[in-house]
C-alpha cells in the first residue's frame, strides 16, 4: 500500500489514517483493497486464482449462475479478471474433460454478513478493542489464578555469569547490524538473539550432525543466519510468509556463503517438513500456538519467546485455553483472552515497576499474589507468566520437559518469556 503511492495517510493517534475527496477520514487498507485487491490475494495473479478458478467456472454454468452472478458481483468480477489470462484456462480445459454433470442448485445461497470494522488492532472504534482490561475483570481472574491450585511454572531467578556470545567474532551479515538497525534497537536485538540462541544451541549440539531446525516467522533473517552461521553441522530452515523480509534474509545469506539454510515463503501452516528442532522469536499472538502445535506433531523440541498476548483468538486448529489444568481448573475462554490482554499491559508504567531488572522477580509476582496492590506493569508480567504456564503445562501433558524462563536483561523487551522445551524421548 505503503509503495503503491495511491495513496495518501496521515498519523491519527496510534494508527494511520487516509481521507476520501471530502476530506473524511477512512480506513486506508480498505480503500486501497477495494482498488487494487482484484485477485484472490491481492493486485497478482497467483495459484490461489488457478486453483479457485474452476470451481467458481462450475458454480457459474449452474442454473443457478446469473443468480450467483447478481448476488456475488465482487466474485463476479473477480472471475471475468481471471478469465482474461491463459494459465486458468489450461486448467479448466484439463478438468472439463472429466467433470461430471452438475445437478446442484446454488440459488439459495446467500453472502456471509461481514462486519464493516478497520483492520487496525489499535483502532478505538473497534468493538474487540475495549474493555479487556477492566479492573474488576482482572481482579476477578486473579481470584480465579490464586484459587485454581495451578503453580506459576516462571523459573526466573534473576541474571546469570554464563558466558554469552561472542558478538564481536560474527561476522557483520551474521549479526542484527547488518539489518541497519538504531542502535538502541540493535543492543535489545542482540539480547533477545542470544536469550533464544544459547539454549537452542545447546539443544542441536547434542543430536546428530545435519539436525534441522526451523525458524518460524522468521522475518529478516537476524535469528536464522546467526544459527545458521553458529551450527555449521546443522540444517536451518526459514519460514516466513512476507516476501521482501525473506528476500533480504536469502540476500544475506547469499552473501555469507552459507550452504546450511534454505528460504521457505509460505505462511507456517503449510510448512509440512519433519523437523527436530523448531523455534520463533516474537510470533504474534495464535503464532506463537501454531508454531508449538508444529513442534509437538514432530515430537521436536524447541525455543519460543511469545508476544502480542491480547491477539490470542481460537481458531480450527488452536483452542484456548491450552492446557486440560486450565480448562479443568474452571478457565473460560473469554476470561482467558482478557488474560491476554492484561499481559500486554509489561510497557505500561515501568517507573512504577517495584524491582529492577538487575533483581530477583519478587515472590509474589513470581506464584500467587494479593491483587490490590499490584501496578499494571506488574500484572502484564504475572499474566504473561500465566499464559505461558498454559502453553508448558500443554507440552508437558504431551510428554516435554519444559522450563520457562526470562530472557536477561528484562528490558531487552516488554515481551521477555522464553519457553524451552524438549521432548522425551
Amino acid at each position: 500500500m505503503q509503495d503503491s503511492g495511491t495513496l495518501s495517510t496521515e498519523q491519527n493517534g496510534d494508527y494511520m489514517v487516509a481521507k476520501d475527496s471530502q476530506g473524511n477520514m477512512v480506513d486506508p487498507i480498505k480503500i486501497y483493497s477495494q482498488d487494487q485487491h482484484i485477485y484472490a490475494e491481492g493486485p497478482d495473479l497467483l495459484i490461489s486464482d488457478i486453483l479457485l478458478y474452476p470451481c467458481i467456472y462450475l458454480v457459474l454454468q449452474s442454473q443457478a449462475g446469473d443468480v450467483i452472478r447478481k448476488k456475488f458481483p465482487v466474485i463476479s468480477r473477480w472471475f471475468d479478471k481471471v478469465s482474461e489470462t491463459e494459465a486458468p484456462q489450461k486448467v479448466l480445459d484439463e478438468l472439463l474433460a472429466v467433470r461430471e454433470e452438475i445437478s446442484r442448485d446454488f440459488v439459495d445461497v446467500e453472502p456471509k454478513v461481514v462486519a464493516d470494522a478497520s483492520l487496525y488492532k489499535c483502532d478505538p472504534n473497534r468493538d474487540d478493542c475495549k474493555n479487556f482490561t477492566i479492573k474488576m475483570d482482572v481482579q476477578r481472574n486473579l481470584k480465579w489464578w490464586e484459587e485454581s491450585g495451578i503453580a506459576n511454572l516462571q523459573s526466573y531467578a534473576g541474571p546469570t555469569n554464563g558466558e554469552g556470545l561472542d558478538w564481536n567474532s560474527l561476522p557483520k551479515l551474521a549479526h542484527p547490524q547488518a539489518g541497519e538497525l538504531p542502535a538502541a534497537r540493535l543492543n535489545r536485538k542482540c539480547d533477545q538473539l542470544q536469550g533464544l540462541a544459547l539454549p537452542l544451541m545447546e539443544i542441536v549440539n547434542k543430536k546428530r550432525d545435519g539436525c534441522l531446525l526451523v525458524d518460524f516467522c522468521s522475518g529478516g533473517g537476524h535469528l536464522g543466519l546467526l544459527l545458521a552461521h553458529s551450527l555449521p553441522k546443522a540444517v536451518v530452515h526459514m519460514v516466513e510468509n512476507k516476501e521482501e523480509s525473506l528476500a533480504r534474509a536469502r540476500e544475506r545469506g547469499q552473501l555469507l556463503n552459507l550452504t546450511n539454510v534454505w528460504y521457505f515463503q509460505a505462511n507456517m501452516e503449510y510448512y509440512k517438513g519433519s523437523f527436530e528442532v523448531g523455534t520463533s522469536l516474537h510470533a504474534c499472538g495464535v503464532a506463537t500456538d501454531l508454531v508449538i502445535t508444529k513442534c509437538m506433531e514432530q515430537q521436536a523440541d524447541y525455543v519460543c519467546t511469545p508476544c502480542c498476548y491480547g491477539a490470542v483468538r481460537s481458531i480450527d486448529s488452536i483452542h484456548y485455553p491450552r492446557s486440560s489444568a486450565f480448562r479443568g481448573a474452571g478457565c473460560t475462554e473469554k476470561d482467558y483472552i482478557m488474560m491476554g490482554h492484561t499481559a500486554d499491559q509489561t510497557n505500561k508504567d515501568p517507573e512504577k515497576t517495584r524491582h529492577t531488572d538487575a533483581e530477583k522477580i519478587p515472590s509474589e509476582t513470581a506464584t500467587k499474589v494479593s491483587s490490590e496492590t499490584l501496578y499494571k506493569s506488574e500484572e502484564g508480567n504475572l499474566f504473561m507468566d500465566i499464559v505461558d504456564s498454559d502453553r508448558a503445562l500443554l507440552s508437558m501433558e504431551k510428554g516435554y520437559s519444559v522450563r520457562l524462563d526470562k530472557i536477561y536483561p528484562l528490558t531487552c523487551s516488554p515481551k521477555h518469556n522464553i519457553i524451552i522445551a524438549t521432548h522425551i524421548k
